[in-house]
């Protein structure tokens, strides 16, 4: 599994964690496959679905699940098992997926589970994730994990850097944008990079950005950049108004050019 993708797990079992910590409890559980039972991909989904309802039942209708879920490489078979998170909230507790009674099938009948109270969920995903590199061994285009968190966060601020998350909220949307870094379009903020790299002598060196020639520059050298595009399409010079933090390096703008339209 790829790096950023491991990192994308963890922030979103410590976001969701830190969100719904007074009113949820993280659940942790692991399923298996027993001998002889053919994997589908709607086993995972179907033992979603399972918790949903589920809660929906005990008190919270209105209640979307929040979960995260990785497939992982059986140690000594041709078989996957995985890995999931559900939160869970207070004074709700379900079955195990494998156990049946009067009222219900067994949640899980393709093998064993294994759930548990989670103490520090991202903890738990990190650890499973560190073993996860290989690829699935099965042939099939199995899916190797999934988020379910947009009730809470956005799929843009996972992907940030962890610089940029300190300036952003959980449902902003978030891109980046050639010639402007990255632009916040539910504030209207655009934002550079604190740090500069640069390569010398066969190594790379980490530094910080020149706050007056490099991101000043950069944001009058794009707007200059559009004004002779609005002038080559027959329109007025557009002047964006903007202000740069010294100490942030956000420019706060009132409309963001199309990325195709200003090249830097």
């Amino acid at each position: 599994m790829a790096m950023n993708i491991q990192k994308l797990i963890v922030r979103a079992a410590g976001l969701a964690n830190t969100h719904l910590l007074k009113t949820h409890w993280p659940l942790f559980g692991t399923v298996t496959y027993r001998d002889g039972e053919q994997w589908e991909s709607k086993h995972i989904s179907n033992l979603m679905d399972n918790y949903r309802v589920f809660i929906k039942r005990n008190g919270h209708p209105n209640e979307k699940l929040v979960y995260i879920w990785t497939a992982e490489n059986h140690k000594d078979r041709d078989y996957i098992h995985y890995h999931y998170l559900v939160w869970i909230p207070n004074g709700v507790l379900p079955p195990r997926p494998d156990t049946t009674d009067k009222t219900r099938k067994p949640w899980w009948p393709y093998g064993r589970s294994n759930v548990q109270k989670a103490r520090s969920p991202a903890g738990y995903m990190a650890k499973y994730l560190a073993k996860s590199d290989e690829k699935l061994k099965l042939k099939s285009k199995a899916r190797r994990y999934s988020i379910n968190v947009r009730s809470i966060v956005t799929l843009d601020y996972l992907k940030i850097p962890s610089w940029l998350a300190y300036y952003c909220k959980y449902g902003d949307k978030i891109r980046r944008v050639a010639g402007w870094g990255w632009v916040n379009f539910t504030t209207n903020r655009c934002y550079d990079s604190p740090y500069r790299f640069t390569k010398e002598g066969g190594l790379l060196h980490i530094g910080f950005n020149d706050n007056n020639d490099g991101w000043t520059g950069r944001c009058h050298k794009a707007l200059d950049e559009f004004d002779r595009w609005l002038i080559s399409v027959g329109q007025k010079p557009y002047r964006l108004s903007y202000y740069i933090n010294p100490i942030t390096q956000y420019a706060s703008v009132e409309k963001v050019p199309h990325y195709s339209q200003v090249s830097v």
